[in-house]
């Protein structure tokens, strides 16, 4: 499944903002096209973000559940959010896969990723990343990226990554959403 899937990355800038990109392809399971136009990148609250790559109907599924459970859940607190995924995809997860990505800021504003990984009715990878910067989805490639730049820089070189990623992954355009969450 990595070969064909979409490429989402996520950032710390020095400042604490968060940038998220992510290309918008949809392939099926034999590499063709099913739209160019996907948004993979789920806008929680101004605080939290999660983005995927792998099966929207697994992504469609976890959505509908958290907008069901919003009014249960503080929005606004990356660590809440996570666990409430955690927990669904450990019960929930299907046979396709889907690789999460969730970044925001916790209840003291400390920007944080964690990442979300299902295959085969297992949650197989679920932490709290230790690193200023992630990707998910094509794992065919080294990232590397220099968070300590401006974050219109950082944007920018996330775009070009993106972008020579699609060069090589059928599973990836250059049709690229952000989103940017400010820290306070």
């Amino acid at each position: 499944m990595g070969e064909k899937m979409s490429l989402v990355i996520a950032a710390i800038s020095k400042d604490n903002d968060i940038i998220v990109c992510a290309d918008s392809r949809i392939v099926d399971k034999n590499g063709n096209i099913v739209t160019e136009n996907e948004n993979k990148i789920y806008q929680i609250s101004d605080r939290v973000v999660i983005g995927y790559a792998g099966s929207k109907n697994d992504f469609d599924c976890l959505k509908v559940y958290l907008e069901i459970k919003s009014i249960l859940l503080d929005i606004n607190d990356v660590e809440c959010i996570y666990e409430e995924v955690k927990s669904y995809e450990e019960n929930h997860a299907s046979n396709d896969g889907i690789h999460l990505l969730i970044a925001g800021f916790n209840k003291c504003e400390i920007p944080q990723i964690y990442l979300v990984g299902t295959e085969k009715h297992e949650c197989g990878i679920s932490r709290l990343l230790s690193t200023d910067y992630m990707a998910i989805g094509d794992y065919g490639f080294d990232l590397s990226l220099n968070t300590q730049k401006e974050l219109t820089e950082i944007i920018c070189d996330m775009k070009i990554i993106i972008s020579n990623r699609a060069e090589v992954n059928n599973g990836i355009n250059t049709n690229i959403n952000t989103v940017i969450l400010k820290s306070k």
